[in-house]
């Protein structure tokens, strides 16, 4: 009971705190995982769609809302197989990219009298093709594409 009542606990914090958004990120994000260069003028972000599930498209344009409300630098919204394409290769350009890393996420299921939910939270890592290494990731967990991003972009348009 005690151990269900954990779980419970546990499950209704990490759902509660995932509407926060650049409040959150701002007190917990790992501050090696974004370069202080991130927003130069000379670098174009490009922010990996999310792709393969239903909400993609939803999830897609409401990221592609928040980077241009919040962010204020170049991006651009592209998949990952698009990476190699010809147009990006130019990495003094398209120096960093951002994406979802879910290797240390936590996954919630809930469960009712006929049916049973589940939610994987993910944490945001930027990659730096320049150097072609994986920064720390942000350590700010949320439940999709979206809500990660929504969290950078707030936070980004709010530091300067």
């Amino acid at each position: 009971m005690v151990k269900q009542m954990l779980y419970l606990s546990l499950a209704i914090g990490i759902i509660c705190s995932s509407c926060a958004t650049s409040g959150k990120f701002r007190r917990q994000h790992a501050k090696s995982s974004i370069p202080a260069d991130l927003r130069s003028p000379q670098y174009v972000l490009l922010v990996i769609r999310d792709e393969g599930r239903w909400l993609s498209a939803r999830d897609n344009r409401a990221m592609n809302r928040f980077m241009k409300k919040w962010y204020k630098a170049p991006f651009e919204l592209i998949y990952e197989s698009q990476l190699r394409d010809s147009k990006y290769a130019d990495t003094d350009k398209y120096r960093y990219y951002i994406t979802m890393s879910c290797d240390n996420g936590l996954t919630v299921t809930r469960t009712g009298n006929h049916m049973s939910s589940s939610t994987t939270y993910c944490d945001q890592v930027i990659f730096d093709r320049k150097e072609n290494k994986m920064l720390p990731s942000t350590g700010v967990l949320a439940p999709g594409f979206a809500t990660g991003i929504k969290m950078f972009a707030k936070y980004m348009g709010e530091s300067k």
